[in-house]
C-alpha cells in the first residue's frame, strides 16, 4: 500500500500546551506574532517520490495559509526510521531536506535558531517576509542572539 499524508498544526499564542521549540522560537520574536502554522510531518511512500507530489501538497497547504506565518523543520520521521539513523544517515537526510524546501521557496532560519540536528525554515508569504525581516534586524543588533540547541 502507498502512503503520503501531511499534518499542519495551528499554533495559537494564547495555547502554549504544545508548541515545538521552533514555533516557540517564532512567538519569541514578537508580542505581535499571534499564530504560526507548523508543517509538522510529511510522509510520501518512497515509490511516489520524485513525481512532484510532496511539492502540489506543500502548495495547498501555502494556498489555504496564504496569511500565516508558515515554518516547517527537517527531520527524520519515525516511519521511515524506527531506529535512530546514523550521524552520516541524519547528516545526508537533512542534506536533501534542506534542498528540497529551499526549492520549494522556503527560508532557513537556523541562523536565528541555531539547531544542530534540524533545520528551521519559514515561508516568504507576506507574513513571513515580515518574521524574515524581523530575524535580520534582530541579528544585525547582536551577533550573539544564535541559541544553539541540540533538542528540538
Amino acid at each position: 500500500m502507498k502512503e503520503l499524508y501531511i499534518k499542519i498544526l495551528e499554533h495559537k499564542k494564547d495555547k502554549p500546551d504544545s508548541h515545538s521549540f521552533m514555533v516557540e522560537d517564532i512567538f519569541g520574536l514578537s508580542e505581535d506574532i499571534k499564530e504560526v502554522i507548523e508543517v509538522s510531518d510529511m510522509y510520501i511512500d518512497k515509490k511516489m517520490r520524485g513525481r512532484e507530489i510532496g511539492k502540489y501538497i506543500i502548495s495547498q497547504a501555502l494556498e489555504v495559509y496564504k496569511d500565516s506565518i508558515i515554518c516547517l523543520a527537517t527531520g527524520a520521521i519515525k516511519r521511515e526510521y524506527p531506529e535512530e539513523p546514523s550521524v552520516e544517515e541524519y547528516d545526508k537526510l537533512l542534506e536533501g531536506l534542506s534542498r528540497y524546501y529551499t526549492r520549494l521557496g522556503f527560508v532557513s532560519i537556523n541562523n536565528y535558531v541555531g539547531y544542530e540536528h534540524h533545520e528551521a525554515f519559514i515561508y516568504p508569504n507576506k507574513a513571513g517576509k515580515w518574521v524574515l525581516n524581523l530575524i535580520n534586524s534582530l541579528l544585525k543588533k547582536d551577533s550573539t542572539i544564535i541559541k544553539p540547541m541540540d533538542k528540538f
